[in-house]
């Protein structure tokens, strides 16, 4: 057997998963039976890799594997029939072999080899016994039908685990193992790989509310019939989840990629009837230029899939892959991997605080809470590109509570110093869903011996039409507690007034897109000053976020704002350094752009 032969029997081996797979009954009944038949204490169906033979079924044997160069299975892989030793201790390849010195005790040997259709052994079906014995034509022959059998099974354990068993079509593994024959016979070719995602899960939910969840894989083979019979016989469809498809096709083919997929997802967003009931694909594709060879299939399904989100979030039917977008998604992914493990750190998250000031006295009136992460590998991670992250994940409630236990501990020890600064903490629309919020806030400031009124709680407009009946309850829970409720980023388009109007809440932060345009923006100031009169009239104090220059400061004062917050006056800083600038202001030092 050459190198290149030996190369392709292991793949060929490996493209059937069965090595170390659990024990099966059907191949322990063929094994049994070979046994039975020859009249043997030990029989076994073994299978030949790199290194070991190993036995996925075996009788009367108590061994599990052992090293290749000790196989006697490994000569019959390699022999043009069924191999038959009548005595091993007379036979110079196997006289010194300690299964023959040793436990087992071989003597007698005959083994049959599995052949797959493109004509790799891959291993055998051996009888064995601790005496030498003879083997007559007819009994090699019965060997050698059952070693058939053995291989039948195992075909059929392939086919089983390479179609799915909705819609029959050739699986993920079936797509892997395509690539790979491909990647040889096509090496350097330009390929296209594709994959088509049916619809968003809230879409499929709601099409199986419609026709019924029993229904769904009827749903699912239609789509596959609609992908199929639209790509024609020439182009492999492959399931490679209940929702998602892939295909490949050359770049040279003679109809153009384009034109393919364009076609197929116009033909899958047209409506057609299921018992009954119209429904449409609203499918997404994503599409994969590459070299063959030069890319692993799960490479190229993972691309495929961020180019899918890519159209999908551009709302087109399909996408060319795009690294830069991939880059950033696997970043996500992995900040929200690391999420966990940054929130049972003590070091890695910690809060920064940022003034807010009484505009017409300068004088600090209290601080927002402004969580920060340094990942020890990462660095420094924006709040912009983690705290939307959390917002999307369950880890809010965790994050919360580590926000308010350290901001409510801090503003204690603050009243120790005597600054008494009042603590305004960021709560998200998933803290809002928590029916014990209310409670554990209520602990909170008991554990820390702090009123409800030095705390304040801000919700963005998007937060407080989360989820409105349930959001509203809590809001006014949270307020007959006692404590301050902040509206944030108000005017970036979520609330109107007559909303507000309903919102038990004492406080408006107008968003800093408003505020840092304001000298330049006649349209602008016309839009703040009318803001601040109706949240005036309504009750509300209001805040300017994002004060970042003098004369923004003089303006947003002139038009009537109560309080003020951004750089002109600090940056988001450390506790201690917090108490050191307040201590400065209160001997009268000037604002300014402070470093941090």
């Amino acid at each position: 057997m050459t190198i290149s032969d030996e190369a392709d029997r292991l793949e060929a081996l490996r493209a059937l998963n069965l090595l170390d797979t659990p024990a099966s009954e059907t191949f322990d009944r063929t094994t049994r039976l070979a046994a039975r038949l020859f009249g043997t204490p030990m029989a076994a169906v073994s299978l030949i890799d790199e290194r070991r033979q190993w036995f996925k079924s075996r009788v009367g044997l108590v061994i599990a594997e052992v090293p290749r160069e000790h196989a006697f299975c490994q000569h019959t892989i390699v022999a043009p029939d069924v191999m038959v030793v009548p005595d091993a201790t007379c036979d110079t390849r196997f006289d010194a072999n300690p299964l023959v010195q040793g436990e087992p005790h071989i003597r007698f040997y005959a083994g049959a080899p599995l052949v797959t259709r493109d004509g790799h052994a891959i291993g055998a079906l051996c009888v064995l016994d601790d005496k030498p014995r003879l083997m007559a034509d007819a009994d090699r022959q019965t060997l050698a039908e059952l070693a058939a059998l053995v291989m039948a099974q195992i075909e059929l354990h392939q086919a089983g685990s390479r179609a799915d068993p909705i819609t029959g079509l050739p699986n993920q593994f079936r797509y892997q193992d395509d690539l790979q024959r491909l990647a040889r016979q096509c090496a350097g070719e330009e390929w296209i790989g594709v994959a088509v995602d049916l619809a968003p899960p809230e879409e499929i939910n709601d099409v199986l509310r419609a026709v019924g969840a029993l229904h769904a894989d009827n749903l699912v083979r239609l789509a596959a019939s609609i992908i199929a019979d639209q790509l024609g016989p020439a182009i492999q469809v492959y399931q490679v989840r209940l929702t998602r498809f892939a295909f490949l096709m050359p770049a040279a083919a003679e109809t153009d990629w384009q034109t393919v997929i364009t076609q197929l997802a116009d033909r899958l967003h047209r409506q057609v009837l299921f018992n009954d009931f119209p429904v449409s694909f609203p499918a997404c594709a994503g599409v994969v230029p590459f070299r063959m060879g030069e890319l692993a299939a799960h490479d190229i399904a993972r691309m495929a899939l961020s180019a899918v989100h890519d159209a999908r979030a551009a709302g087109e039917a399909w996408a060319l892959y795009d690294a830069e977008s991939d880059r950033a998604h696997q970043r996500r992914h992995r900040l929200l991997s690391c999420l966990p493990a940054a929130l049972a750190s003590p070091d890695q998250l910690r809060l920064v605080y940022q003034p807010r000031i009484d505009v017409r006295s300068e004088r600090c009136l209290g601080v927002e809470a402004l969580l920060r992460w340094r990942h020890p590998q990462l660095g420094a991670i924006s709040p912009g590109e983690f705290i939307p992250l959390v917002e999307q994940t369950a880890l809010s409630r965790g994050i919360t509570e580590r926000v308010m236990r350290d901001a409510l501990a801090q503003s204690a020890a603050w009243d120790m110093q005597g600054l008494g600064l009042a603590v305004s903490i960021n709560i998200t629309a998933r803290n809002l869903e928590e029916p014990d919020l209310t409670e554990r806030v209520e602990r909170a400031l008991d554990r820390h011996d702090l009123l409800p009124d030095r705390v304040e709680l801000e919700f963005t407009e998007g937060a407080l039409l989360h989820n409105s009946a349930r959001s509203m309850q809590q809001l006014r829970d949270l307020r007959a507690l006692g404590l301050r409720i902040a509206v944030d980023d108000f005017g970036t388009g979520y609330c109107n007034f007559s909303y507000l109007r309903q919102l038990p809440a004492s406080v408006v932060k107008l968003d800093q897109s408003f505020i840092r345009t304001l000298p330049s923006s006649a349209a602008d100031q016309i839009i703040v000053r009318a803001m601040i009169s109706m949240a005036h009239d309504l009750g509300y104090r209001v805040v300017a976020e994002g004060v970042e220059r003098r004369e923004v400061l003089d303006l947003i004062t002139e038009l009537g704002a109560d309080e003020a917050q951004g750089y002109w006056f600090c940056r988001p800083i450390p506790p201690d350094d917090l108490a050191e600038w307040v201590g400065e202001r209160q001997e009268g030092s000037r604002p300014g752009v402070q470093a941090g």
